[in-house]
């Protein structure tokens, strides 16, 4: 596909990026359902120029979140492109700091 890649994240980002989502200081997801409603802004993104093939997922920042949710979740006037082969070692980064502070997998409330 034409356009330019979603940059990689370097591994500082990452772990950056899953504490805060362990912490609930971050929201990540690629479920089309709640992209939707928690980052309508994407809507407006112009991804003319963008290699679509690498979006993995999307990042929000709690402090970046409007007062208002949609469906439950939280919904982002700001938001960061997660390039999707970071995917991975974002939720490998996460279930690890999960695991370390003894958090059941299902046991999260988000």
């Amino acid at each position: 596909m034409s356009g330019k890649p979603i940059p990689r994240m370097a591994e500082a980002d990452i772990t950056e990026m899953a504490r805060n989502c362990v912490t609930h200081r971050g929201f990540v997801t690629n479920d089309a359902d709640i992209l939707r409603g928690s980052f309508p802004v994407m809507m407006l993104v112009d991804w003319s120029d963008t290699d679509l093939s690498t979006v993995g997922a999307f990042y929000g920042d709690m402090k970046d979140a409007s007062p208002m949710a949609c469906n439950g979740y939280p919904t982002f006037l700001a938001a960061r492109v997660v390039h999707r082969d970071d995917v991975p070692l974002l939720v490998s980064e996460i279930e690890r700091m999960e695991k370390a502070l003894g958090i059941e997998p299902g046991e999260r409330d988000d």
